[in-house]
């Protein structure tokens, strides 16, 4: 009796953390919502980055883009969830995981993560939060040949490089470049088939 009581009260003390930080990341980012892993799986094929590449998650909940980047694609994932009931979980996972020396689980704000170094940027954010804090953000630290990956919403000032859908699900990808001017700007147009990975600022002819 005593056993099920406290199994009882710690079930409503995480119930209540998670509660309270879904509250919290719907104000800042979003709130945790499972994303479909095969139009991620779909899209990180057609990116095809190379094996140790730098992947990370902004809102990484139970981890599983981060363990899909890394079981799948050989990429160093990395992935920064706000809830800790959230990140927990993805700990747990990581104890079984075969690739466990390449991915860092942290617990905390990722907005407090520096981006400028990671190739591939994923989130899953609603449109308010992308648009605006995320995307200065991303203006200020993502590298000009970084990748960023959305989740069902879209960054209304870029152009999507790639966009696949899946029923009501989209996702979408998008290679940044600095203009001389310090503007960034998505470059599609100066893509080919056997370009997309091209890592080499845009010549000043095209800013």
């Amino acid at each position: 009796m005593i056993l099920q009581t406290v199994l009882l009260l710690l079930l409503v003390i995480l119930s209540i953390v998670f509660i309270v930080f879904q509250i919290r990341a719907s104000r800042s980012f979003a709130p945790w919502v499972p994303s479909s892993l095969g139009l991620l799986r779909q899209i990180l094929t057609t990116i095809n980055p190379s094996p140790g590449s730098s992947f990370i998650d902004l809102g990484s909940g139970d981890g599983r883009a981060v363990f899909l980047a890394a079981e799948k694609f050989n990429l160093s994932a990395t992935g920064v969830e706000l809830s800790p009931v959230m990140w927990l979980i993805s700990r747990l996972r990581l104890v079984i995981s075969p690739q466990k020396k390449n991915i860092t689980l942290l617990c905390g704000d990722f907005y407090k993560t520096n981006l400028s170094a990671f190739s591939i940027i994923y989130c899953y954010g609603v449109p308010r939060t992308i648009n605006h804090s995320l995307l200065t953000k991303i203006r200020q630290e993502a590298v000009p040949s970084s990748w960023i990956i959305s989740y069902n919403f879209s960054f209304t000032d870029l152009t999507p490089a790639i966009e696949l859908r899946d029923k009501w699900r989209t996702i979408r990808a998008y290679k940044l470049w600095a203009s001389l001017y310090g503007r960034f700007m998505n470059r599609p147009n100066i893509y080919s088939e056997n370009s997309l990975l091209n890592d080499h600022w845009p010549s000043p002819m095209l800013a």
